[in-house]
């Protein structure tokens, strides 16, 4: 539906408002440079910056499809279907293998071994203790004003 959507308001922006696809383009990409302001010079939330970015981004695609496929009788390149869409495979591809060969992960790793505190924490016993990454052994911590056997000392 958003697909959908985008390309009708691209084709009105640039047929029904008649902006034409270069003024379409000029207007969309402005907008999305007046988001990427925002983001750095606004509290707005970062997530609804990303999604009225996520929706202009339809419309500006389609804008920008239409402004290399179409005639030039019609305001386009006139590049065709054909090479435009076998031209924005062939970039898929080589940033798909791009990221591939480069091995380059976009994901975090994440530290699993716990962060120590500034509690009083009770040593582990040596029979409960099976190594160093075995952190079941130990007691649970105690605070201030608990002592060893675990009651408050009011």
């Amino acid at each position: 539906m958003s697909n959908t959507l985008g390309t009708s308001s691209g084709d009105f922006l640039s047929g029904g408002l008649g902006l034409g696809f270069r003024d379409s383009s000029l207007l969309l990409s402005g907008a999305m440079l007046v988001i990427l302001a925002a983001h750095y010079r606004t509290p707005i939330s970062g997530t609804v910056l990303f999604w009225a970015a996520y929706v202009l981004t339809r419309p500006l695609g389609a804008v920008a499809e239409n402004a290399v496929e179409k005639p030039v009788a019609q305001g386009g390149l006139g590049v065709g279907t054909t090479i435009t869409s076998s031209a924005l495979l062939a970039v898929l591809a080589i940033l798909v293998g791009w990221q591939t060969l480069t091995d380059r992960q976009q994901t975090r790793k994440v530290d699993t071994v716990p962060v120590t505190d500034n509690y009083d924490h009770l040593p582990a016993s040596p029979s409960t203790a099976t190594s160093t990454d075995d952190y079941a052994g130990k007691p649970p911590r105690r605070h201030a004003h608990q002592k060893e056997d675990g009651k408050a000392d009011l």
